[in-house]
């Protein structure tokens, strides 16, 4: 149901010889005398090219990771899986340009150019940066983008880049293990410090609570012995007027 023919005029008794514009679509049979016509079928289905460290996930029976290196010098190596599709419409120019069916506009087309980009954008990160996801998925996603933009006029688009899993030199994958376990430790006695100052914080207001609350009844204590004293004064000074 996805596939999309394409008829080739061989001999060419009434128009141009070569391959005509018309895109003939799933659903019907078409006949065309074999020896004058030519004709090709594209699937414009979604197609998956996966490329990867193990043969039997991947497209070839080899190592068929993206290797190159990260901003700050280590040699990595991605698996990568690109879902593409053909546009049905520009099945015509693939056929002149690029290649007789789906196959071989995947290995013409789709995969050179996948593969560039990739390379172009990925090798910006630095290599701690492969560790974070939100990281990975922007630049999968600025890939994807930038694959679309050179291949979308050659009749291909891609709907997904996936970034699989990664993997450094053996070295330098326990140097980021150490280092993210330390920077772990790190985090961790920051956390604790902040709360035995905020522990510290909250103890010192407590104090000076209390402090206030003393300070406030101590003046109330004050205040009732003036009073007090003022009011025995007074009697004495009535008194002794008084006598006097």
């Amino acid at each position: 149901s996805t596939e999309v023919g394409v008829r080739t005029l061989n001999i060419a008794l009434i128009g141009e010889p070569g391959v005509q514009p018309e895109v003939y679509p799933s659903g019907a049979t078409y006949f065309f005398p074999p020896v004058l016509y030519g004709w090709h079928v594209f699937d414009s289905g979604l197609q998956n090219l996966a490329m990867t460290r193990s043969p039997a996930s991947g497209a070839r029976s080899t190592d068929d990771s993206l290797h190159f290196k990260t901003s700050d010098g280590n040699d990595i190596s991605v698996d990568v899986t690109v879902a593409w599709r053909i546009v049905p419409d520009k099945a015509p120019y693939i056929l002149q340009f690029v290649g007789p069916d789906s196959r071989a506009a995947e290995e013409r087309l789709v995969r050179p150019v996948v593969r560039t980009v990739l390379r172009d954008v990925l090798n910006e990160l630095r290599s701690e940066q492969y560790y974070d996801a939100d990281v990975r998925f922007r630049k999968a996603e600025q890939a994807r983008e930038v694959c679309n933009h050179y291949l979308v006029p050659e009749g291909v688009t891609v709907e997904q880049v996936l970034l699989g899993e990664h993997l450094f030199n053996p070295e330098y994958e326990q140097v980021i293990r150490d280092k993210t376990v330390a920077d772990q430790e790190a985090a961790r006695l920051r956390s604790e410090t902040e709360a035995a100052r905020e522990q510290m914080r909250r103890e010192l207001e407590v104090a000076k609570g209390t402090v206030n609350q003393l300070i406030e009844e101590a003046r109330g204590e004050a205040s009732k012995a003036q009073l007090a004293a003022d009011a025995t004064f007074f009697q004495r000074d009535r008194e002794a007027q008084a006598l006097l």
